[in-house]
């Protein structure tokens, strides 16, 4: 991606410029391809910066198109020249190939995203499904109760040594990157409200569950000093970690389902892109 991009500003592609109030942006996305030797290995990995040239009308915004390909015909003719005149023929491997072409029209695209959507529902999908199982543990971690040690008019409880609030707290952190992470993927569209309402009260409700169990969890640790002699020495309820941590898993998938429509949509079902287009900015293409 990073030899693709470097390629394009080298044969200055295009420029950075605002986007004119009474013209419309081209979105764009990555295209990626792995190329395979006869046998089957890996040859390599190719990345391609295309624009989503269907949300375009023919006759509107564009009259004709061309699209320069190397078709099998022609190299059958130029190897029936090379055999009788036996000359040496080599195969070249070309990375960019770009049309030196001369455009009627301006055409304006929308700045390539730094990171895919799909990079993004990975890391969505790793940080939630990591979020569950800090939760899990932390849940089965937990002891039932601890050990009451009378005194004169006080009762010590002690607990044994567990890791219920360190994880508690870890599953809150990745739940909040999870969700952090999605958010800023989506907040630009309104166009998958229900997912992202979803999304966002299922976050909610996992984090008030997370943190009630594991603040609750700490003040029984730390103050562990009671006036009532009969006390059991309790701990924190049972059931509300593995809730938020299978409610934080429920969340990381909402986010998956939304990042996904996300990713398949046509650039002009986003609204905002039609609303806000005077303050945009864009690529006007150079060629």
């Amino acid at each position: 991606m990073n030899d693709e991009l470097a390629a394009l500003k080298r044969n200055h592609t295009w420029s950075l410029v605002p986007l004119p109030p009474d013209h419309k942006v081209i979105g764009c996305r990555w295209a990626y391809k792995i190329k395979h030797y006869s046998d089957g290995l890996v040859e390599g990995y190719k990345a391609r910066l295309v624009a989503k040239g269907y949300t375009q009308v023919e006759g509107v915004n564009y009259k004709e198109s061309f699209s320069p390909t190397a078709k099998l015909t022609t190299l059958c003719c130029l190897l029936a020249i090379f055999a009788p005149q036996k000359w040496f023929t080599h195969q070249l491997d070309v990375q960019n190939a770009f049309l030196h072409g001369n455009l009627d029209e301006e055409v304006y695209m929308s700045l390539p995203q730094v990171m895919s959507v799909k990079i993004m529902s990975l890391i969505v999908a790793t940080l939630g499904v990591i979020s569950f199982i800090f939760g899990v543990v932390a849940e089965n971690k937990k002891p039932a109760s601890g050990t009451p040690i009378p005194g004169k008019g006080i009762v010590v409880c002690q607990y044994p040594v567990d890791p219920t609030v360190a994880l508690g707290y870890l599953s809150l952190a990745f739940l909040l990157a999870s969700s952090i992470a999605g958010y800023f993927s989506l907040f630009k569209s309104t166009s998958f409200s229900i997912f992202f309402n979803i999304s966002l009260f299922t976050t909610g409700l996992a984090i008030t569950l997370l943190v009630w169990h594991t603040v609750t969890e700490q003040i029984h640790l730390t103050r562990n000093v009671y006036h009532n002699l009969e006390t059991a020495c309790p701990t924190a309820k049972t059931g509300l970690l593995g809730g938020g941590a299978f409610l934080s898993l429920d969340s990381s998938l909402f986010w998956l389902v939304a990042l996904m429509l996300a990713g398949n949509a046509r650039e002009d079902y986003f609204d905002e892109i039609e609303e806000n287009g005077d303050s945009a900015e864009a690529l006007k293409n150079n060629a």
